[in-house]
């Protein structure tokens, strides 16, 4: 009830009352599905006053509130996935960005005045230097190692993003060889449930990592939970992040989407077992098993990280 009056309340408030934008930037986070993206986002909205806007280009569900804005504001794509845009749709998906960032359409509000937005993104890494490039904003590409993403995925039952680029032919065009596409097109109608969930990942992050030209930070969910003290200085000082004994917090506190992780990874979670919670999948796969997945990394030139060790091959240029 009392929720309900605050909502009624905030739609008969004009926007400039609602949200306001301060002297710190917005940011944009990309990241994959269960790969730490609700995590990065509750430790990178902590301060007050900060809109963290949860996925939005996800239209899998459009019949509710927020659902209807984005029906109605951008444009569809198979699978939620936006990859490829025509100069149009480009127009679009920059006017929805405008209005979120500006504060508008309530759906996606708190119910405290705002003056800063973060957006999570999942469903749209091609666009990273599309939007980072059209607005005054500060970007991350937040990263898991492909094994334990993909693993999450599968044990969730979720599809598998390879199909929507591999049936995108300008992305293809443009950032693939016929002999990856080829591959990926074997893999996608022949290979395991785990081999086509690392080939999601490789696609997701395949123009961040190897054609994206704009500025951003790139952070490995393993490097920040290993040394938790460096990475939230770091991440305080990037993003003017006031609030770091909150971010500690809610690193050591399992995240909102906890409920689609095993029990062994909450109770890891819980107890702090940073090793063993890296390490979990690590026994689970075979050798051979490793192998498969390390010649998909291979086959697209994916060198941060390596099918037979849990932590990231970091390069400078990254952390």
């Amino acid at each position: 009830m009392i929720k309900k009056a605050i909502i009624q309340s905030l739609e008969l408030m004009p926007t400039s009352l609602r949200y306001r934008q301060g002297k710190r930037k917005n940011i944009l986070v990309f990241a994959n599905r269960r790969g730490g993206s609700t995590l990065i986002r509750q430790m990178l909205s902590v301060d007050h006053g900060i809109r963290a806007i949860n996925e939005p280009f996800a239209m899998f569900e459009i019949n509710n509130a927020s659902g209807k804005i984005k029906r109605d504001k951008l444009p569809g794509y198979f699978m939620s996935q936006f990859i490829s845009v025509t100069e149009q749709e480009k127009i679009k998906i920059l006017g929805y960005i405008t209005d979120l960032l500006q504060g508008k359409h309530l759906p996606f509000k708190f119910y405290c005045r705002g003056e800063r937005t973060l957006l999570k993104i999942v469903n749209a890494h091609p666009l990273i230097d599309l939007l980072t490039n059209n607005f005054d904003v500060q970007t991350m590409l937040f990263l898991r190692h492909p094994i334990a993403q993909a693993l999450s995925v599968v044990r969730n039952n979720w599809g598998f993003t390879a199909e929507a680029y591999l049936k995108n032919p300008g992305f293809l065009k443009k950032y693939c060889t016929k002999n990856q596409v080829d591959f990926g097109n074997k893999l996608l109608t022949k290979g395991s449930k785990l081999g086509k969930a690392v080939l999601s990942w490789v696609f997701e992050n395949l123009f961040p990592l190897k054609f994206s030209m704009c500025d951003k930070y790139i952070l490995h969910y393993e490097s920040m939970l290993m040394q938790p003290e460096k990475y939230i200085n770091i991440l305080a000082d990037k993003f003017e992040i006031i609030n770091k004994k909150k971010m500690y917090e809610v690193m050591h506190t399992p995240s909102y989407s906890v409920h689609r992780s095993n029990s062994d990874t909450i109770q890891r979670i819980k107890e702090s077992k940073k090793t063993e919670l890296i390490n979990a999948w690590l026994e689970k796969l075979s050798k051979p098993e490793k192998e498969k997945v390390q010649r998909i990394l291979d086959y697209f030139e994916i060198d941060n990280y390596s099918a037979f060790d849990p932590m990231p091959v970091i390069r400078e240029d990254y952390d």
